[in-house]
């Protein structure tokens, strides 16, 4: 089985429009913003999304101090407003072997990983080194798992992190002065697709903690 390595930005993504794939993402995602889907919807933008399974697995925690029971209603809040023609499904703090099992990989083709890239600059030597990394790590579990393995690799130097949107928010807690010009900048971190009464929810749900 074979591993191959994409990086945003560099690589081109090429996938083929016949096959089944098997989307992963996995991260602590608090909290989630739109940032977190950008490869979800660039690999979405190629494949047939009839042939896709999405499977988030969301470690949660209380980053930023919002809790996990927060972050996983918000979650479900964009898959449910985003991604409700796709076979996605949520799992909360799983391994990746419970979760990528015979029966979930069932017509599948083959698997893409997504993960982000701490890397700002574009640095060919630093990407080489990447790629032979993810090629020793992840080539046994793609024998593992009978697929091949695609890993797409964003680059996080869009402003969206969670610390710029906690950033924000903070902003909107603070500056009662500008509260709807703060209220649009926290907007800018939800998906675009979610709806506006959601966003609203979402938000107030997220200001009610102490963030940091």
């Amino acid at each position: 089985m074979n591993v191959k390595t994409i990086i945003d930005g560099n690589d081109n993504l090429i996938l083929d429009k016949n096959k089944s794939y098997c989307i992963y993402s996995h991260g602590c995602f608090c909290p989630p913003h739109k940032g977190h889907f950008d490869g979800l919807n660039q690999v979405l933008n190629i494949v047939d999304n009839k042939k896709v399974k999405v499977f988030i697995n969301q470690i949660g925690g209380k980053r930023h101090g919002v809790n996990r029971e927060t972050n996983i209603f918000i979650m479900e809040t964009y898959l449910k407003d985003c991604y409700s023609h796709i076979d996605y499904k949520l799992f909360i703090n799983n391994h990746r072997d419970k979760i990528l099992t015979k029966e979930n990989l069932n017509n599948i083709d083959e698997i893409i990983i997504l993960r982000g890239l701490e890397i700002n600059d574009d640095n060919v030597n630093e990407y080489n080194k990447i790629k032979n990394i993810n090629d020793y790590k992840y080539t046994p579990i793609a024998n593992n798992y009978d697929r091949n393995i695609i890993i797409f690799m964003g680059k996080r130097y869009k402003g969206l992190s969670a610390t710029d949107f906690t950033n924000k928010l903070i902003k909107l807690k603070t500056d009662k002065n500008n509260r709807q010009n703060n209220l649009e900048k926290c907007f800018n971190y939800i998906p675009d697709k979610v709806k506006l009464e959601n966003k609203k929810l979402i938000i107030y749900k997220l200001v009610k903690f102490y963030l940091k």
